[in-house]
């Protein structure tokens, strides 16, 4: 069985793809209300207009994909810190 440093190296394990799917009603929802508003607007819209709300939808994307990346990051720096101080901590637990 590989151990996990092994698995990120061999690229078994993605955490940028780990998360692909969140499963709460609330993030259902929102998903449906964009998928119907932009398809409202797409009617409403020229052909251009259109075209600049796709490339606002990207944008969007690329914005939340980076926040994402950003917000992962500082995770992984803080368990590492906090595994640090853990395995750097001489005191023995007591109850």
């Amino acid at each position: 069985m590989l151990n996990i440093m092994e698995m990120l190296y061999d690229g078994k394990i993605d955490p940028a793809e780990a998360v692909t799917v969140c499963n709460e009603d609330s993030y259902k929802d929102i998903i449906k209300k964009q998928t119907e508003t932009v398809g409202y607007l797409k009617q409403k819209l020229s052909e251009e207009d259109s075209r600049r709300l796709d490339d606002y939808t990207e944008l969007e994307f690329q914005r939340s994909s980076m926040y994402a990346y950003a917000n992962f990051r500082y995770a992984f720096k803080l368990a590492v810190m906090l595994m640090c101080e853990v395995f750097m901590d001489n005191e023995v637990l007591t109850d």
